[in-house]
């Protein structure tokens, strides 16, 4: 009764994947909406799926706008960005007034749309999917140059901006508390989980153990290339392949909204630098030095 008293209306902001395309950006939506909220979406189109202009999916309504995906160094992604930028605000000027604004990143440049939207009633929800900075590093390898400068300071504004902070587990919390400067009790963590109704258990293949007694698989999906370093190095951060009692299983797939190749530091699989971490904490944890 509590949070259907407090249902208003939600405008969600996302860039780098079409939705309902978006797993997590979906859920909650759906969550959103359960609890009584109207809730609209705004969104890139995709090429092969989530095409339409607009779509109103299990009650929440997409807005969707054409999108080139960057190609090259930062020049195409500020390109991209900027395009997305005038779209969404486009879209969200249709949409009209919201009671809360919920951005998610990257780019952090939501909070020049959030920031008209709050000057009309609204807060600003600020879902931080990754470390954009860190992000920088990355993909180009340009060093702490001025465009990373520059990428510092549109994250410290976002934070800056937001009421509350969405982050995706424990580290990106840390970021934004201490170079947020955002309060203990204005960031939550909010992890994403798949549906288990949509599992089904099959009998095992032994043969993916290559004769190992435990078996991690990784299973990531990159938006866009991120170069980050792979699974693999992660892999031998720790032990030696060799003496590992790990075999590691990593599908990937590539879900640019154009289809722009995922870019590999060595050719095996693709990850975020989240998922680079967890792995590296789990490899700890299971192969001490």
């Amino acid at each position: 009764m509590g949070t259907w008293a407090l249902a208003g209306k939600a405008l969600i902001l996302v860039e780098n994947l079409s939705v309902p395309f978006d797993r997590r950006v979906w859920q909650e939506s759906l969550a959103l909406h359960d609890a009584g909220w109207e809730v609209h979406v705004i969104c890139p189109q995709g090429t092969k799926r989530d095409t339409e202009p607009y779509a109103e999916l299990d009650g929440v309504k997409i807005h969707r706008y054409p999108l080139k995906t960057a190609v090259g160094g930062p020049l195409g992604f500020l390109r991209e960005y900027g395009s997305a930028l005038w779209h969404t605000y486009r879209l969200a000027r249709k949409i009209g007034p919201v009671d809360v604004v919920h951005a998610c990143n990257p780019p952090d440049l939501f909070f020049l749309v959030a920031r008209r939207l709050k000057r009309r009633g609204a807060r600003f929800v600020f879902d931080q999917h990754d470390l954009v900075p860190e992000l920088y590093l990355s993909r180009f390898g340009r060093g702490e140059d001025l465009l990373y400068r520059v990428v510092c300071w549109l994250e410290r504004r976002t934070y800056r901006t937001a009421d509350v902070v969405i982050a995706t587990n424990e580290s990106y919390r840390d970021a934004a508390l201490t170079r947020g400067g955002k309060r203990p009790e204005e960031v939550f963590v909010v992890r994403s989980a798949p549906a288990v109704e949509r599992f089904r258990q099959v009998p095992p293949d032994e043969s993916i153990r290559l004769g190992k007694p435990h078996l991690l698989s990784c299973a990531t999906r990159c938006a866009v290339p991120t170069g980050t370093r792979c699974s693999s190095a992660a892999a031998t951060r720790s032990t030696p392949w060799s003496r590992s009692p790990t075999s590691w299983v990593c599908p990937t797939a590539s879900s640019s909204p154009a289809g722009s190749p995922t870019r590999t530091c060595c050719g095996t699989c693709p990850l975020r630098m989240s998922a680079c971490r967890r792995i590296r904490s789990i490899r700890s944890m299971m192969c001490p030095p």
